[in-house]
């Protein structure tokens, strides 16, 4: 498994957080899991398809 290490600005965090309180998350790297694979879902394009 990879590890990262970002900075993001407070006000971005902030509602982050507050996202994730909302959803019933315990934590923040279950969201931010669940977010790149939302995101992959939408954006990724094997490049055999292209």
């Amino acid at each position: 498994m990879a590890r990262i290490a970002m900075n993001l600005p407070d006000e971005l965090l902030n509602e982050f957080d507050e996202v994730l309180k909302e959803n019933g998350y315990s934590s923040r790297i279950n969201g931010l899991q669940d977010a790149i694979k939302e995101y992959n879902k939408q954006h990724y394009k094997p490049s055999s398809l292209l």
